[in-house]
């Protein structure tokens, strides 16, 4: 897998972003979607931790109400993150980055210190 940077006139501004930042966790971002991704999810999640009482009427499982509500945060914003992946990400790339993780990490940590320092 071929990593490389698509500036052409380097700045001292992306000098020193790519210097302080992970490749790995850059990539990771931009495949999931980005920003609209983790707006989906906080939207979702926050929408899962409101109406908690609304859908769990039924039965409550012998469990609090701050317990549902994060259970239901949680499966919110992993809802989020899924469907935000396939509708604005590239999963496929997802999918790649996080099974083959630590290769890449090792790969993209001596790209960063060769090129960056």
């Amino acid at each position: 897998m071929v990593w490389r940077d698509n500036e052409v006139i380097f700045t001292r501004r992306t000098e020193r972003q790519r210097a302080n930042g992970s490749i790995y966790r850059n990539h990771v971002y931009k495949s999931i979607g980005g920003l609209p991704t983790c707006f989906l999810s906080f939207a979702t999640a926050a929408a899962g931790a409101w109406y908690h009482h609304k859908i769990w009427t039924c039965s409550h499982f012998g469990l609090p109400t701050w317990g549902r509500m994060a259970i239901l945060m949680v499966v919110g914003a992993q809802f989020g993150q899924f469907f935000g992946t396939f509708a604005w990400g590239n999963p496929s790339e997802y999918w790649n980055l996080k099974m083959n993780g630590s290769l890449y990490k090792k790969e993209m940590n001596e790209y960063k210190k060769a090129y960056y320092g």
